[in-house]
């Protein structure tokens, strides 16, 4: 049954994988753009992002509830905000995050090339479509065990990524979709609303952030990398802070007898 669903949910987004691996375009202004979907299932409920990359620049759209939580990555700032109250943080990204940059990579979606670095190993391909082949790469240690199924081709392009936790026993699973590239997007697309109210930190004044939001925020930074901060932390956001004070907020205003 689960290499069935795998099998279904590969397939349902062959066609963006497909297009993906052709000869590349000529890259809107000389910089790589990117376009991508990804579905989560978990022990939390499903949510879905929307990923928008041009350069290092990023764009995530979180949906969780019904509630869009976005987050913004571009040039010196990393900016949350929510999407409904247009309330956020402006945060001064930190030396290493910057270092990265100069690297030019994709910033979302490298879920493939960070289980090869681990040591993951290929276990088996799979032709997914006439002219797209799937490789699933496998790593297992006493954390539990994660396999990406990627595009085999030189952009290692994410399909499904699966991780299981053995402490926790629970399977979290992310489907991505819809790759597209060579998209036409400007710079301002990457900036915030200017009629966004946002608390703009320093990034050593982020690190001396002492509220209850500041300290879950400086934890996941501090304990976490570029992938924590670029891909991860929406989920760990809304499952850790935003989804309890929904519910919170929720329960103040049920009527009461």
């Amino acid at each position: 049954m689960r290499q069935a669903l795998i099998s279904l949910a590969l397939a349902a987004g062959l066609a963006a994988p497909a297009t993906a691996q052709e000869e590349p375009e000529e890259s809107p202004n000389g910089v790589s753009t990117w376009y991508a979907q990804a579905i989560t299932m978990s022990e939390t409920g499903p949510s879905i992002t929307y990923y928008w990359s041009k350069g290092r620049s990023l764009r995530a759209l979180t949906v969780v509830r019904g509630r869009p939580l976005i987050t913004l990555v571009h040039g010196d700032r990393y900016y949350v905000i929510d999407g409904v109250q247009n309330v956020g943080y402006s945060i001064q990204r930190g030396p290493r995050a910057l270092a990265e940059d100069a690297k030019g990579e994709r910033p979302f979606g490298f879920e493939a090339d960070l289980i090869v670095q681990q040591g993951g190993e290929r276990v088996r391909s799979e032709r997914i479509g006439p002219e797209t082949m799937a490789v699933v790469y496998r790593l297992t240690d006493d954390a539990g065990r994660r396999e990406v199924w990627m595009t085999d081709g030189e952009d290692r392009l994410p399909l499904v990524v699966e991780t299981f936790d053995r402490a926790r026993k629970s399977t979290r699973r992310t489907q991505y979709g819809s790759w597209t590239r060579q998209l036409e997007l400007p710079d301002a697309f990457f900036e915030p609303d200017p009629r966004a109210e946002l608390e703009t930190l320093s990034y050593q004044g982020y690190l001396e952030f002492t509220t209850d939001r500041g300290l879950i925020f400086a934890i996941v930074v501090l304990l976490t990398g570029t992938f924590s901060m670029l891909v991860m932390l929406p989920f760990l956001f809304i499952q850790f802070f935003y989804a309890p004070w929904m519910e919170a907020q929720s329960a103040a205003r049920a009527p009461r007898d």
